[in-house]
């Protein structure tokens, strides 16, 4: 089977587009990530691997009381508060300070400790807000397909990071009822996925997340596809070719012509994929997809195909 890479030599050449510049490999194995992974989202997951579900109780937020920390201490002191170890994890901001720090002790009900010394100007019977940041997945999800509140009935919707940051930069906004979630990435002790749910929860909601074991999301540009004609990418990626010219722009007449190009492919594209899932959903429950990758050292050399699950579960953890 072809790698991303040969598929994408092939495509720059049909669809004429290396005049175009801006690295056109790169671009193009991007996007045919992108389409490897809508290939994955049509196949009936069972066949791939098992499907797990984790319930996640938020711990709801706490503000009572007033607080005050001096610049370069890490101890908070406060007034009318109740502090206590369930607390040690979570997150802490002042006032109107941008700054969230982590609680890593709880003396008494009057006393905190950071993580880190407070950077800004003493404060003193300052207003603070306390939360739970980020929660971890247990073991067997590892692949987070969607989630819900169950609480509620009513489903949480998926951002990535960057969005997140751009509609909440500082996340501090009148906790209630969470309605997004997104990957932050990996505990590098445990190995666990993290994510965050927002906004902070008020009270206790009881949230499900559904997702795979053993999975996850192919990150990977010199993938080799096992049980996927190699056309379905082709279609794909051809479809993202012309419509990348057609955002070049000539005349209006041929950003039309490359337009409607593209959107036959797309449409093939399409065809081919309801034609996988149907055959795949007829097939005896062994995967028709694995994912390969390419281990480069490095110096560039390429090792023998090794399988990415097992990749992705060896290699060392990372914040995302």
């Amino acid at each position: 089977m072809s790698t991303f890479d040969v598929i994408a030599r092939r495509i720059i050449l049909e669809a004429d587009i290396e005049k175009h510049g801006i690295m056109p490999e790169y671009v193009l194995d991007n996007w045919l990530v992108s389409r490897y992974k809508r290939v994955l989202d049509k196949l009936p997951y069972g066949a791939i691997t098992a499907r797990g579900d984790a319930i996640v109780n938020t711990t709801p937020s706490y503000n009572t009381g007033t607080v005050s920390v001096s610049q370069n201490s890490q101890i908070v002191t406060g007034v009318g508060t109740t502090f206590d170890v369930s607390m040690i994890g979570m997150y802490i901001r002042f006032g109107v300070t941008r700054g969230w720090y982590q609680i890593i002790d709880s003396a008494d009900a009057t006393h905190l400790l950071l993580d880190n010394p407070f950077v800004d100007a003493t404060r003193s019977g300052s207003a603070f807000y306390i939360a739970q940041r980020f929660y971890e997945m247990p073991d067997g999800i590892r692949w987070i397909i969607d989630a819900k509140n169950v609480t509620r009935a009513m489903p949480l919707t998926k951002t990535h990071r960057q969005k997140m940051d751009e509609m909440f930069p500082d996340r501090v906004a009148t906790p209630g009822v969470p309605l997004w979630w997104c990957p932050v990435g990996w505990n590098q002790i445990n190995r666990r996925r993290q994510i965050e749910i927002y906004p902070f929860a008020n009270t206790y909601f009881r949230l499900e997340f559904s997702g795979y074991s053993s999975v996850d999301e192919p990150q990977l540009d010199s993938a080799p596809l096992v049980d996927i004609d190699d056309r379905v990418l082709m279609e794909g990626g051809l479809a993202d070719a012309f419509n990348f010219k057609a955002s070049r722009g000539e005349s209006i007449e041929m950003v039309r012509a490359w337009l409607d190009v593209s959107r036959r492919h797309e449409n093939i594209y399409n065809d081919l994929l309801d034609d996988i899932a149907k055959r795949d959903s007829s097939d005896a429950p062994q995967p028709r997809v694995r994912m390969l990758i390419q281990k480069r050292d490095v110096i560039g050399i390429v090792d023998p195909l090794i399988n990415a699950e097992q990749e992705i579960y060896n290699r060392p953890p990372s914040f995302g």
